[in-house]
């Protein structure tokens, strides 16, 4: 190159300068930005935020059996990769949407333009429960969060015991209680016997089901029970063990005043064979107790 060429060069650098911003402006990188107060003025590209976490919930309960969602939002993640960690033994279950486990129960859902990722689990085990971790790598090394997972199994159980005796006539009532669910019941069906009789309005039955934050309740009726409700009653809830009760109805109601009535009918109307006829014979005060005994019951005030 001549003397008098790398001259023209030297004296159009100036331009040069000035159009170099130009030019990378029309091109796919990013939109520059000039520095403020810097004496050289040239643009520099604008460099990305950090990862950080967005608000989640970090303490979840999960059904034994169920399914469980276990979220990490992360804005600015950038083309980095996300990982979830089982602590108990620092196994690796995913990184970005790969999952790095034998154990199909564990799968990622994200979906794309998304920041959150979610760790599903299903069909919950006791094993299951413990802590996890979410992780992300930043610039300055790595940030994570971590999420505890509480396993609870609920419980159905029916009051009164494992057997009920009731006199035909009675009303059958049976009370299904259902504890330690994270989520009430969809359903609570009754069965006597292999029978669901919800809604066996015929036989007078009538099923009640409440809920509060602690427990379910739910009732089960019979207006007038017969020997043919006698049997095995179950509790199903949508959401635990079944619970079951052993009912038996008595096959005759005896009535006790109209008892009593026929025992001094037959004490007081005692005929005895003389040669003057049929006679009364007043029993004896031994006698008489059962009869007073049946009156103090029945009215105290007579004595």
């Amino acid at each position: 190159m001549k003397l008098r060429d790398l001259g023209t060069i030297m004296n159009q650098l100036p331009l040069i300068l000035l159009l170099f911003p130009v030019v990378l402006s029309s091109t796919n990188h990013k939109e520059p930005f000039l520095l403020e107060n810097h004496p050289s003025g040239f643009y520099l590209p604008d460099e990305p935020a950090e990862p950080e976490f967005a608000d989640s919930e970090t303490n979840i309960t999960a059904q034994l059996e169920g399914s469980i969602f276990l979220h990490c939002p992360v804005v600015n993640s950038g083309d980095r990769a996300i990982s979830w960690i089982r602590l108990r033994d620092w196994h690796i279950l995913t990184n970005g949407v790969q999952t790095y486990t034998s154990d199909d129960r564990f799968s990622i859902l994200h979906k794309e333009g998304s920041f959150d990722w979610i760790l599903q689990i299903k069909y919950v085990q006791e094993r299951d429960a413990g802590v996890y971790e979410c992780q992300v790598s930043t610039n300055s090394g790595t940030i994570s969060r971590k999420v505890f997972l509480n396993v609870v199994s609920p419980v159905a159980f029916i009051l009164g015991g494992d057997e009920y005796h009731i006199d035909r006539g009675s009303q059958i009532s049976l009370v299904c209680v259902i504890e330690k669910a994270p989520t009430a019941p969809q359903f609570v069906f009754w069965f006597h016997n292999d029978r669901m009789v919800n809604y066996d309005q015929e036989r007078g039955i009538t099923v009640y089901t409440s809920h509060s934050p602690e427990k379910t309740q739910s009732r089960f009726n019979i207006q007038h029970a017969s020997p043919s409700d006698s049997g095995n009653y179950t509790c199903k809830p949508s959401n635990a063990i079944p619970a079951s009760i052993q009912v038996f109805v008595s096959k005759s109601r005896v009535d006790k005043m109209e008892a009593l009535h026929k025992q001094s009918s037959l004490l007081i109307n005692t005929p005895v064979d003389t040669s003057q006829g049929t006679r009364t014979v007043f029993p004896s005060g031994l006698h008489l107790l059962p009869i007073l005994w049946g009156c103090f019951l029945v009215r105290p005030q007579l004595l």
